[in-house]
Parts: structure tokens; C-alpha cells; sequence
């Protein structure tokens, strides 16, 4: 027994220091042995005090990690009636919990209660430390089950452990149960446990919850960290707590935790989702003031204004982050940048500015430099993208989509200039031409008549080495059609037929434009030529020619001749080679509606056809026959497009049926169609009525803004000019019913302010009704420009007098009419006859717009002023007429035809302008154009506009 105890003890001395047992002589493993044959003798013999030698050994075989060991020696102990001390055991538990053999500390607890001793909360609390460390979190739980049992309650170190445990293993809702547990049991809570909790709430968007855990932390005297503040922030943003949100920022700036520019951006974005733009710049400066402001800080409210296309307030903020050198280095933000620009039509210079602040960050690249060059062009501003693609070229180089997108833009314009940028590409560019840039130059050819080109190029391709394609010999045709070169076309038929794409679409659409451009005066013949041209090739191919796009321009020839039935021959021939693949598609698709994205090829090209039908009709307002072929287009398989709806419902107002136009938005709800917002402003123009039901307590304003809201549209200050619009209507026919301040309250709850057009709207109704409105009439004055809003009251009330008188004292404080104000103006003076006090006034707008050019230039216009009408162009539009429009042509020609003689030296000079660009303006203004120039140019001028036809001639008499 001695010996035993000497060796135990000798071993329990080599354990202190960490098994270097060189000093001893011996090694630990022949000490093993030689204790082994110890145990054997004590065991097998009787040996006095065994109960403290048996209690020591199996400290022993613990600390050498023997388990198995230790649990045979408890049981040689149990047969023994030896009983095993309360110490060991707890030691042994530890043990176990601290290797990680959960299992075995289970079973040594379970022989200690068999024992009837009772395991100490610290023993709990480090086998639940042990579980939570080790990430065995169901063992954990387990441990706790058992405490529970015992009728303990864990420390609170023990409880944060499995707060953090839950939190780990995202079991949020056992975060939630344990901290309100503690809550409950008055267990001290530390602040990492209630940040775990609300950061639990916080994933789950338990808002509620997550309220009242820290109101909890305040009534435990608590103070909320900068990092759970962070969490708040982050939560009541996402979940459009903007109250909350703001609340919860204010704190931590009134605490000193320095909110960092993440959370002031979150802030901001919820404003903006609200449309609270002051609530956001208010933030916004703050965020500035405590320098934690980054381009984050500025995303949202730049695409709140690009969403709202307004230029100033974008081209401010901009400055704004200018000003203060807040200087972005994410790539992603530039492109955020350049789309809200290119939205807003902002100036070209503010483009040219941020691409060389990101040359300057290094984050420009080819992508970058395309997407400016796109942006410039749809912007009008091809000289300037020319320009800056010049001076990328030694920093960022451009690629062949460089020089197609600049190509792309000269199309339009006089093929000379595309013809020079196309050869110079190699040498200036070190861009090599490829198909698609000759392609391109080769489409503006064929846009201008230039045939004499076409050769030239053609030729120049195939010296390259490049090969010709169908988009190449149908700009050829093209060309020649343009000027009604018919054998040439022919020609390059015969050519593209040889080289194999001579019964492509795109070729045989080519040769139907040649049958149509050759324009008799009268309609029907090129019409029945390209029909009759059509059924020649059906007759030697077997199968009709045209694939949809072509047959919809043969539809729209036909009908524009007054061949209806033959337009629909035609529908029916491509449909009966459609009818297989639509049904086909439709037993394959379970959703064809509309919304659902692209619709398979022949449902696609079916409503391509149906719609030439439609959009013809819609275009000669003819209500009855828009309507059978949309009805017809409802009963077919075809799914149907909301815009013929919109084409159906603008005929409708047009020839004042508000009944019918409602009745078709009605009809859209029923056969399950989203109405788009086009639609709605259709609506909001005329008024909903009750064609959605009776109203109730709401007004047809109230319903019509809820069914607009309903369909996930956010309402626009347009959708709420047009009600104000229709509000103005009713007001002047007599209606009391004060539907002004219901729209107004109406943009107040919805955050969108009036703009002119609302205000001249809202104050005309308030002077039509009459009476004590002098409150409605405050709110809207001091909703916009004071001085502008009375101008606006008394041109409604016909005092041009007093207007002027207004306009001039703005001017004289410093304030600048908006150029809506000064047309108004313009117009009402001209149409009061004060022409003496129009000229004045037309010569003090800054910057007269085209519309103001049409209005005053229509007085010399009628006296055949064509001097008086040039000297107004040059004065307004200078060296830059591309911003003429058709109007300012019109009334050019007007002039020139009213001139005596009749000014045909100007005319042609209209032509030729007319012949290199495309003003934008309606059909109807083509027409007339057209009328003009053949009346003062013969034929020569009847060939602008092919397939526009000119209206009566006897009219220009």
C-alpha cells in the first residue's frame, strides 16, 4: 500500500510538470507498469484505507485520460461496496466536459445522482461552456434540460454562452425565449446578449420585438452601443421604420457615437423610398457636417431624380458632392451616375466630368467609355462624344463598339460624315473596320438616296478582306428605292440572290419597299403593285414571302389605300403559316399574358400584325374600327398588349366618348390585364366616373390613385396634372364640387409637389367656384414661386396686363420666369391680338424655345415674310437648326408660300435640310410639309416623306 501511494504520488508529481520525467532515471511508461502491478496486488488482496487508494487511482487514469479505465475501476469499486467521493466525481465531470467526451460526463453525472450526491451549478455551467465552445449546441441544450430538472437557473456568463450558441446556429427565436427567460428570472443581461438578441430581430424583421428588448436594456440602465445603434439603424430602414429610423440616428448624434456614413445612407434611402427628398437632405447635410458622408450617402437621391427626370436637382447634388470632395471609388457608382444623366438629359458637360473622374480613380475602362459615348448621343450630342472618344484613345482606347455606337449616330445624318469617320478609324482610332461599321455607314447611305456611295463601299469591304451579308445588299436596295432606281435595286437583288440571301427577310422586305417607294400621287397604285409583287413570288416559291415585319408594312400600305380586304388577306396568308407554332406555344406556356416577359416567336409576330391594324386606326382616330379589331385581337388566342387598350381608350377621348374609354379601362380589369401607367394618365384626364364600381365615401380621385397604387405604380405629378386637368374641365362647366384641395390633399400624402401646370390648373378651379377659398388658394401659392403662381391666377382670369406687370417685377428681383411661363404668356398676348406687346415681350425670353419661334414666326408667316421669318430663325435658333422642329419648318414654308412671288430658292433649302436630318413632330405636320413643297416645288417636292401622304392641295390655294 505504500508503494502503491509513493508511485501515485511520484506520478501525480510528473503530471505537475508537464510529463518531463528525464530527472527521474526512469521512463512514465515503466512507471505504468510497475503501478499496474501495484493495483493488482492492493485489488486482489485485502488492504487497508482501498476507499481512498480506489478514489485517488481513478483521479488518475482521468488525468491519463483512460476513461474506459475509470469506469471499469468504478465498477470493481461498486462490487466492493467502495463509495466513490463527491470531489472525484465533479473533478471526473470536468474532465470529461473539458476533452470534449460529453457522452461519458453525461454517464459520470448520472452515477453521481445514483449515488445521491447533488452536481453544483458550476459544474453545469462548465459542461454548458464546454458544449457551447466545442459547437455541440443540441448538447447544450441537453445540459440545460437537466439543470432545469434539478430546479437550477444558469449564471448569466452561463446564459450569454447560449445566447451566443443560438445566435450562431441561427436559431433566432431560442435567442428571443432565453433573453426574455433571464428577463423573467431577474438574471442580469449584458449588453452583448441584448445586441445578439436584436440583431436576431433584426434578421427576422421582428420590429416589435426587437422594440422592446431595448426598452428592456434603458430600464436596466443599459446604454445601447454604437454597434447595436448600427443594427437599429439598418433594421427600421429596411423594414420602412423611417420614424424609428431618423429617431434612432438622432440618438447616437446626441450620445457622441458618431454614426457612420452607412447609417446616415440607410437613413436617407429610406426618405427617398418615401419620397420625403427635404427629410433626405436635411440628413444629408448632417452626414456632411459630421464628415461620415461617402457616395453611399448620395445613391438614392440620384435615382429619385433620375426616376423623376429632373435635371436641376441632380446636376445640384452632383455639385454637391463636388463641393464637399466626396470622391466615389466603387466602379458601380459611376454607372448609377451616367444613367441618371442620361435619364435627366443633363449637360453633356457634367458627362465628360465624371468620366474623367473615374479616368481619375482609375476605375474608367472601354465599357465605361461606350456607355458615356451612348449617353452623349441619345442626348443630342454626337460632336461632343466624337470628341471625347478622340481623347480617350492614349488612356483608354476604344474598341469596335466604340466606333459602332458613334456610327450608329451618324446614320442619320448626311452618310459624307460616316463615310470619313469610317476611313480614318484605322489610322486615328487604331480600329480596324469591321461588317458592322460599313454595314452602318451603308444604312445612311440608303437612308439619304446615296447610291452613287454604295458601290464604292461594297467594293472597299470585300478589298479588306470582310464579306457581305443581307444587311449589306438591303442598304443597297434601299438606296436605289430611295431614288426610285427600280432596275438598279433589281440588280443588287439578282446579286444577293447569288450569294445566297436572296430569300432572307430582310432582303425580300428590301425589294417590298422598292414596289412602295415608287410614289404615283395616289396610293392604291404602289399598294396593289407590292401586293401583286407579293403573290408573284408566292406563286414561284410555293409559300407567301414576307415574313411578319414585311407583311405589316404591305398591311399598312394596303390600308393607308383603302384595301382593307386585301389587308386582311394578307393577315390571314402569314397567320395560316403561324396557326401551327401558336398552338404549339400555347400548349406549352402556362402564363402568356402580357407581364411575363418575351412571348415565344409566332404568338410575338401574330400581335406585330394584329397591332399594324390597331395602330393604323388608331392613328385615323376611326373609334368603330379600332374597336372590332381589338375586340377581335380579345377573342383570339393572341395574348393582348395593354398599349392597344391605350391606342382603344386616346381614340375614345379624342372623339369625347368618356363612356366608351372608361368602360375599356374596366374591361382591362377584367380579363386580368395590368394597366400601365400611360393608361391611368388616359384616365385621370377624363375622370374615373364609376365605371369600378360605386364610390361610396371615396372620391373617383381617391379610387383611381388607390387602383394606380394597387398595380405597384408610384404616383407622378403627371398622372396628378392630368386630374387637375380634368378638375379645371368640370370647374368650367359649372361643377360646385371643390375637387382642387381633394387632389392637393391628395399630393400632399402621396410627397409630390405641384409644378406649373398644377398650379395654373388648381388655381383656375378655385376662381371659377366662387366664394371663400381663400385658404385652398394660400396653400397653393405657398406651395410653389409665389410671384410665378399669381401670373399664372391672372392669365386664368384673362388680366394679361396685370401678368406682364408680374413677370417684369420678377425679373427685377432676381427671379427667372420658367420658359412654360414665358410661352404662356407669349401665346395668351397673341391670341388676345397685342401683337406690338408680343414682339416686345419675345425678344425679353432668354432663351426662346422652338415652340415660341412657331408662335411669333406664324405672324410673318402669314403676311409671306420670308425675310421677317429668317432673320426670327437665326435670332432664335443661330448656327444651330438641328433643334428646329417640323413646326419651324411649316412655318417657313408657309411663308414661302404666301411670299409673292412664291420663295422657292428657300424651299429647296428647306428640302435639303429636310433630305439630312429628321426633325422630330407629328405625322399630320409631315403632311403639310409635304403639301407645301409640292405646291412650290412640283415633283421635286413631292418626293420628301415617301409613303406620307400630303392632304388636299386645293387647301393651300
Amino acid at each position: 500500500q505504500t508503494v502503491a501511494r509513493r508511485i501515485i504520488k511520484l506520478k501525480r508529481n510528473i503530471h505537475i510538470s508537464r510529463g518531463n520525467d528525464s530527472h527521474l532515471g526512469f521512463s512514465l511508461d515503466t512507471l505504468k507498469e510497475t503501478k499496474r502491478d501495484a493495483i493488482s496486488e492492493i485489488v486482489n488482496n485485502e488492504v487497508e484505507s482501498k476507499s481512498e487508494f480506489y478514489n485517488q487511482l481513478l483521479q488518475d487514469y482521468v488525468n491519463d485520460g483512460e476513461i474506459q479505465k475509470a469506469g471499469e475501476l468504478y465498477c470493481k469499486m461498486k462490487e466492493d461496496s467502495i463509495a466513490c467521493e463527491e470531489n472525484v466525481y465533479t473533478k471526473i465531470i470536468e474532465s470529461c466536459a473539458k476533452s470534449g467526451e460529453l457522452l461519458q460526463a453525461e454517464i459520470w453525472l448520472n452515477r453521481m445522482q445514483e449515488a445521491g450526491l447533488t452536481p453544483d451549478q458550476n459544474l453545469f455551467t462548465l459542461a454548458i461552456k464546454a458544449c457551447v465552445e466545442s459547437g455541440s449546441h443540441e448538447d447544450a441544450h441537453h445540459w440545460l434540460e437537466i439543470m432545469n430538472e434539478l430546479g437550477m437557473k444558469p449564471d448569466p456568463a452561463t446564459s450569454e454562452a447560449l445566447v451566443n450558441v443560438n445566435s450562431q446556429s441561427g436559431n433566432n427565436s431560442l435567442v428571443r425565449n432565453w433573453i426574455a427567460a433571464m428577463e423573467r428570472d431577474g438574471v442580469p443581461i449584458s449588453t452583448q446578449a441584448y445586441y445578439l438578441a436584436i440583431d436576431t430581430c433584426m434578421r427576422d424583421g421582428n420590429i416589435p420585438r426587437m422594440q422592446s428588448f431595448l426598452e428592456s436594456m434603458r430600464e436596466q440602465g443599459i446604454r445601447p452601443t454604437r454597434n447595436i445603434y448600427r443594427s437599429l439603424i439598418k433594421s427600421y430602414s429596411e423594414n420602412k421604420y423611417l420614424g424609428a429610423a431618423q429617431d434612432t440616428l438622432e440618438t447616437m448624434i446626441d450620445e457622441n457615437l458618431d454614426p457612420d456614413a452607412h447609417s446616415y445612407a440607410q437613413v436617407i434611402n429610406c426618405c427617398c423610398a418615401f419620397g420625403e427628398t427635404k427629410a433626405a437632405h436635411i440628413w444629408l447635410n448632417k452626414a456632411i457636417q459630421h464628415n461620415s458622408v461617402n457616395s453611399e450617402c448620395f445613391i438614392s437621391l440620384i435615382s429619385l431624380y433620375k426616376e423623376d427626370k429632373d435635371s436641376e436637382k441632380l446636376l445640384q447634388l452632383l455639385d454637391t458632392m463636388e463641393k464637399f470632395e466626396v470622391t466615389p471609388r466603387e466602379r458601380s457608382f459611376y454607372p448609377i451616375v451616367f444613367k441618371a444623366l442620361s435619364a435627366t438629359k443633363a449637360n453633356h458637360e457634367y458627362v465628360v466630368k465624371w468620366l474623367d473622374r473615374m479616368q481619375a480613380q482609375g476605375l474608367a475602362d472601354v465599357v465605361a467609355l461606350n456607355e458615356v459615348l451612348t449617353i452623349l448621343i441619345e442626348n443630342g450630342n454626337i460632336d461632343v462624344a466624337e470628341e471625347v472618344l478622340h481623347q480617350t484613345r492614349p488612356s483608354i482606347g476604344p474598341n469596335h463598339i466604340s466606333c459602332s455606337i458613334i456610327l450608329q449616330a451618324l446614320e442619320k445624318g448626311v452618310p459624307e460624315r460616316a463615310v470619313s469617320f469610317l476611313l480614318n478609324m484605322l489610322l486615328s482610332l487604331r480600329v480596324a473596320p469591321q461588317e458592322l461599321h460599313y454595314n452602318s455607314v451603308l444604312r445612311s447611305c440608303a437612308r439619304h438616296g446615296d447610291s452613287n456611295t454604295v458601290k464604292g463601299l461594297i467594293e472597299s469591304m470585300i478589298s479588306n478582306g470582310l464579306n457581305p451579308n443581307a444587311s449589306t445588299y438591303e442598304s443597297a436596295i434601299r438606296a436605289h428605292a430611295k431614288r426610285y432606281e427600280l432596275k438598279q435595286a433589281e440588280k443588287w437583288f439578282d446579286i444577293a440572290k447569288k450569294a445566297g440571301y436572296g430569300e432572307g427577310d430582310v432582303i425580300l422586305n428590301a425589294m417590298l419597299e422598292v414596289e412602295l417607294s415608287l410614289d404615283s400621287g395616289n396610293n392604291v397604285v404602289p399598294a396593289t403593285r407590292a401586293l401583286n409583287w407579293a403573290r408573284e413570288m408566292k406563286k414561284s416559291s410555293g409559300a407567301w414571302p414576307l415574313n411578319y415585319q414585311g407583311t405589316a408594312t404591305l398591311i399598312k400600305s394596303l390600308l393607308e389605300a383603302g384595301m382593307e380586304s386585301q389587308a386582311r388577306d394578307c393577315l390571314e396568308e402569314i397567320l395560316s403559316r403561324l396557326k401551327r407554332g401558336i398552338e404549339t406555344a400555347i400548349l406549352k406556356a402556362s402564363d402568356l399574358s402580357a407581364s411575363t416577359g418575351t412571348l415565344p416567336g409566332p404568338i410575338a409576330e401574330a400581335r406585330y400584325l394584329l397591332e399594324a391594324f390597331i395602330w393604323f386606326y388608331s392613328s385615323k382616330k376611326n373609334e368603330a374600327k379600332i374597336s372590332e379589331w381589338l375586340d377581335r385581337a380579345i377573342s383570339s388566342n393572341v395574348p393582348v398588349d395593354s398599349r392597344w387598350f391605350s391606342m382603344a381608350i386616346q381614340v375614345h377621348i379624342v372623339r369625347g366618348n368618356v363612356q366608351a374609354a372608361r368602360s375599356r379601362f374596366r374591361q382591362m380589369h377584367d380579363l386580368g390585364l395590368k394597366r400601365n401607367e400611360v393608361i391611368y394618365n388616359q384616365i385621370a384626364s377624363i375622370g374615373l366616373g364609376e365605371c369600378m364600381g360605386k364610390l361610396n365615401e371615396d372620391t373617383e380621385e381617391e379610387r383611381l390613385l388607390h387602383l394606380l397604387k394597387a398595380d405597384q405604380f408610384r404616383p407622378k405629378v403627371g398622372f396628378f396634372r392630368r386630374m387637375l386637368g380634368h378638375a379645371a374641365n368640370k370647374a368650367r362647366e359649372g361643377d360646385s364640387l371643390s375637387r382642387s384641395d381633394i387632389i392637393i390633399n391628395l399630393m400632399e400624402d402621396e410627397h409630390v409637389e405641384l409644378d406649373e401646370t398644377c398650379t395654373r390648373y388648381a388655381l383656375e378651379i378655385v376662381s371659377r367656384k366662387g366664394g371663400n377659398n381663400e385658404k385652398i388658394k394660400k396653400k397653393i401659392v405657398d406651395s410653389t414661386n409665389y410671384l410665378q403662381a399669381q401670373v399664372h391666377d391672372c392669365l386664368n382670369r384673362n388680366n394679361v396686363t396685370s401678368a406682364l406687370k408680374l413677370i417684369m417685377e420678377m425679373r427685377q428681383n432676381g427671379e427667372e420666369p420658367s420658359q412654360k411661363l414665358y410661352s404662356r404668356v407669349l401665346g395668351k398676348l397673341l391670341r388676345e391680338n397685342m401683337l406690338d406687346d408680343a414682339k416686345k415681350f419675345f425678344y425679353l425670353i432668354p432663351q426662346p424655345s422652338s415652340y415660341d419661334f412657331t408662335l411669333m414666326a406664324s405672324i410673318h408667316a402669314r403676311e409671306g415674310s420670308v425675310s421677317r421669318v429668317l432673320n426670327l430663325r437665326d435670332y432664335v435658333f443661330g448656327a444651330s437648326t438641328e433643334e428646329m422642329d417640323l413646326d419651324c419648318y411649316q412655318v417657313l414654308l408657309q411663308a414661302c408660300f404666301k411670299s409673292s412671288p412664291p420663295d422657292q430658292k428657300t424651299a429647296r433649302e428647306v428640302l435639303h435640310q429636310l433630305k439630312i436630318r429628321e426633325p422630330t413632330g407629328k405625322y399630320s405636320t409631315k403632311g403639310h410639309i409635304k403639301g407645301y413643297l409640292t405646291k412650290l416645288l412640283g415633283e421635286e417636292g413631292a418626293k420628301v416623306f415617301p409613303g406620307v401622304k400630303a392632304p388636299n392641295l386645293k387647301k393651300f390655294e
